[in-house]
C-alpha cells in the first residue's frame, strides 16, 4: 500500500493518547495483542496508526508496515452515551433510528442523539465514524412456526440489522447486543399443539 506524504504523519506516542476520549492508561497493540512499546508512530488521515520502518515511510510505502491498535472496544465512561429510548411515535411505527459514532484511534463507541449524531458529521474529524440504524420494536421477538410457516421474530430482525451496522462501524456488535431491547411485544403465545386423534381400527371380521 502506497500513500502521499500529505496523507501521514509520524508523531509521538504521548499525543495519541491526548487525543479526544483516549484513556492515558491503555496500551496500543498489534493485530495479535503485543504491546507497542516504542515512543513514535504513524498516524494516517484516516486516523489509522502504523509501525513503519524509516526507509520504507520516506517512500510511503505502507505494504510491510504493521498496523497498530487501540484496546479492545469499550465503551469510555469518561464520554456518557446518550441513552435514547423510542417515542411514542416510534411506538406506533414499530421502528426508530439509533445513531452511534465511534473514535477510531481509541476504539471506543458510544450512542448519540440524533441532533449529537448531525452535529458530530458537520464537524467530523478524521478519526471518527458515524453510522445509523433502524431498530425493530413489535413482536413476536422470538422466531415462531406457525401453521407450518416460519415467522421471523423481532429479535432476529434487530440481529441482522446490528450485522450490517458492523460493516459501518467496527465493534458495534459487542455493544449491541440485546436484540430485544425496547421490544413491545404482544403477540399471544402459539397454541399448543394439539394431540393426535387416537383412530381405531377395527379387527377384520371372521
Amino acid at each position: 500500500m502506497y500513500l502521499p506524504k500529505h496523507q501521514f504523519k509520524k508523531t509521538q506516542v504521548s499525543e495519541i493518547f491526548s487525543l479526544p476520549g483516549f484513556s492515558p492508561a491503555a496500551s496500543l497493540v498489534d493485530a495479535v495483542g503485543n504491546i507497542f512499546n516504542k515512543t513514535e508512530i504513524v498516524v494516517t488521515s484516516e486516523g489509522e496508526l502504523y509501525d513503519v520502518s524509516p526507509e520504507d515511510l520516506e517512500k510511503g510505502i505502507f505494504t510491510n508496515a504493521t498496523q497498530i491498535f487501540p484496546p479492545p472496544v469499550v465503551l469510555d465512561p469518561s464520554i456518557p452515551s446518550s441513552y435514547v429510548e423510542p417515542t411514542d411515535s416510534d411506538k406506533q411505527a414499530c421502528m426508530f433510528k439509533r445513531y452511534f459514532t465511534k473514535n477510531k484511534s481509541n476504539g471506543k463507541i458510544k450512542e448519540l442523539t440524533k441532533a449529537d449524531y448531525q452535529e458530530g458529521l458537520i464537524g467530523k474529524k478524521n478519526y471518527e465514524l458515524f453510522a445509523k440504524t433502524d431498530w425493530n420494536l413489535c413482536g413476536p421477538l422470538s422466531d415462531q412456526e406457525i401453521n407450518g410457516y416460519f415467522l421471523e421474530g423481532t429479535a432476529s430482525k434487530n440481529k441482522k440489522l446490528v450485522d450490517e451496522l458492523e460493516k459501518q462501524l467496527p465493534g458495534i456488535k459487542d455493544i449491541l447486543t440485546d436484540y430485544g431491547q425496547f421490544v413491545d411485544d404482544k403477540t399471544p403465545p402459539a397454541p399448543a399443539p394439539k394431540a393426535p386423534t387416537k383412530i381405531t381400527v377395527p379387527a377384520p371380521s371372521k
